[in-house]
């Protein structure tokens, strides 16, 4: 008998399962992979809020659409911080 607590296993090379050869890994992204992903998701992030801001701002003047920009920029900038 051994100190050690842990079971003795048997050799794992015919037990059931896949193998690591038979396991298939997706490739790594590049840095520049992802540069470039965050770079794509900024612009279209950039063009959404552009898109849907004149809509949403048509009717507005004075003290209204300054208060519209103002809560469209501290949202913008709390789901940065969040995110």
């Amino acid at each position: 008998m051994t100190d050690d607590a842990r079971p003795t296993t048997a050799n794992t090379s015919s037990a059931p399962g896949p193998t690591q050869s038979s396991v298939k890994r997706l490739p790594e992204l590049t840095r520049a992979a992802m540069w470039w992903t965050a770079i794509l998701i900024a612009v279209l992030t950039a063009g959404a809020v552009t898109v849907l801001w004149w809509p949403a701002t048509a009717g507005l003047t004075g003290a209204d659409l300054m208060k519209a920009r103002l809560d469209a920029l501290k949202i913008g900038l709390s789901i940065v911080t969040v995110g």
